[in-house]
């Protein structure tokens, strides 16, 4: 059966599909879920399921169940686009997954934030709770949950 996507809930400020599965607190952009299979199940499939969706794993450890990946973001405007090549500007989603043992089952802390590239400098902004990247990460936490699982 798949797993739903997140939705408003009124209990404490918490966004859930069911009890205790994908959680999101208001104050925090970190997705949490609880899977039912072992940590290194969830990391195998979450290297897929990252891969699946464009991303490039950029660094993984299967000891500390620490993964970072990146991705592309699309900008909409020609414009836009044509200065950012011209200008060598860069616009990356990453986005950090942490898997542990949680008494035999795998608990999976997903996080995120936009980075801009330009010559070697960095500007880094944290995803908000309500933008499509906070939803890009909870529909991500939500597939490595449903393969991990099925």
């Amino acid at each position: 059966m798949p797993v739903e996507t997140a939705v408003s809930s009124s209990k404490a400020g918490i966004k859930t599909s069911r009890p205790g599965r994908i959680q999101a607190g208001r104050e925090s952009s970190v997705v949490r879920a609880s899977i039912d299979t072992g940590p290194g199940t969830v990391f195998s499939y979450a290297l897929m399921v990252l891969r699946e969706n464009g991303y490039s794993v950029i660094f993984s450890s299967r000891i500390t169940g620490s993964i970072l990946a990146t991705k592309p973001i699309e900008l909409s405007l020609v414009k836009e686009l044509w200065a950012d090549a011209t200008a060598k500007i860069e616009h990356k989603l990453v986005v950090s997954l942490e898997i542990k043992n949680n008494e035999g089952a795998g608990e999976l802390n997903a996080a995120g934030f936009k980075e801009h590239t330009q010559k070697g400098k960095q500007v880094k902004f944290p995803i908000t709770r309500g933008s499509k990247y906070y939803e890009d990460l909870v529909q991500l936490t939500s597939k490595i949950k449903e393969r991990a699982e099925f």
